[in-house]
């Protein structure tokens, strides 16, 4: 079990690198043998993650993990359960890819870099979310299995947009809004759980199983659920 939070920040501030930090100590219980965090050159993207060291016990398995052309920046938590035969398959098709280590991770990376998200989401076979950010195209990406086994949070809120494994990173921001979504709340008291998309905070929500979401920086953060794409449903 791993850790990630995120967010992405137009108005730049002198304490947004210790505030990633601390964001990223509350999750350190899902993820006690690593934590780093990555801030762009740019300063608007923020990232954070705990790991558990599971597969590859090096540190090139850490996270954030930056793709090998620099282009690519990935926060993940959960295991590929075919990522042995998705790195054979990647080798065989591109004999240029430098393997520095033998985690799921490095796999991920480069599948989500030569194969694209598409074609990568429809191969991947595990539990996961993961945060992809891509510095040319200026896009952050999320993404979540099939049956929704790893939680993953995000919205917009005290302009910025945030996401993260769980809720309490989000609020360790002392400006974040902790409105609660009184919709939520009622469908608590209902069925006693908040199912995906919403969450107990207004404009936070859960990404549905099977489904991406895909954000541009540099256009206006105008988040809704119906932004989800869906790659996979059961039917």
């Amino acid at each position: 079990m791993c850790g990630f939070v995120g967010y992405l920040n137009r108005n730049k501030s002198n304490d947004d690198s210790r505030l990633i930090r601390s964001m990223t100590d509350t999750l350190n219980h899902r993820g006690p043998d690593s934590s780093n965090i990555f801030i762009n050159d740019e300063r608007d993207v923020y990232l954070g993650h705990t790991r558990l060291s599971i597969i590859d016990l090096n540190k090139t398995g850490d996270q954030p993990y930056v793709s090998n052309t620099g282009r690519y920046v990935c926060v993940y938590n959960g295991e590929i359960y075919n990522f042995k035969t998705l790195k054979n398959e990647l080798s065989n098709q591109f004999s240029d890819i430098i393997w520095n280590g033998t985690s799921d991770t490095e796999v991920l990376v480069n599948c989500l870099e030569y194969w694209g998200y598409e074609k990568t989401l429809d191969k991947i076979v595990g539990m996961f979310a993961f945060c992809l950010y891509d510095s040319k195209e200026r896009t952050i990406l999320l993404a979540k299995d099939k049956f929704g086994e790893k939680p993953l949070y995000y919205g917009y809120n005290n302009q910025k947009f945030y996401f993260a494994s769980e809720l309490k990173s989000l609020i360790k921001d002392p400006n974040f809004n902790k409105e609660i979504d009184k919709q939520s709340l009622n469908i608590f008291f209902s069925l006693n759980y908040i199912p995906a998309p919403k969450s107990i905070y207004k404009n936070i929500f859960k990404l549905k199983p099977g489904h991406y979401f895909k954000l541009k920086l540099d256009e206006n953060f105008e988040i809704n659920p119906s932004q989800q794409k869906k790659y996979w449903d059961i039917k």
